[in-house]
């Protein structure tokens, strides 16, 4: 299953959509950066796949971004974990699976 991240425009303006497998609607951000905002969804969308059981995600931004910052990952019932980078949070989530038990 894929994110469906493509580039696009939101009133002018460079932009990605991305829509996840269990959504409805596609969300699109505004963009300074294209390809690293892209770069950026792709990684969350293969650490979600490479980690079955997790959600991941990033704190969504109104402004346009150069990438994506506030990067989380939750294992329902029973751990949170937040990183700053992609590569940061795939260790945060292997160190969650060992302490818990995932």
């Amino acid at each position: 299953m894929t994110w469906q991240i493509t580039p696009t425009e939101d009133n002018g303006h460079p932009a990605v959509s991305f829509q996840r497998p269990w959504e409805n609607t596609p969300t699109t951000l505004r963009v300074l950066d294209l390809g690293r905002v892209r770069a950026d969804l792709q990684a969350l969308e293969r650490i979600e796949q490479t980690n079955p059981g997790w959600y991941v995600g990033f704190l969504h931004r109104n402004v346009p971004v150069t990438h994506l910052d506030g990067l989380w990952a939750q294992h329902p019932g029973d751990v949170l974990v937040q990183a700053d980078t992609a590569d940061a949070l795939v260790g945060l989530i292997a160190a969650a699976k060992r302490e818990h038990g995932l």
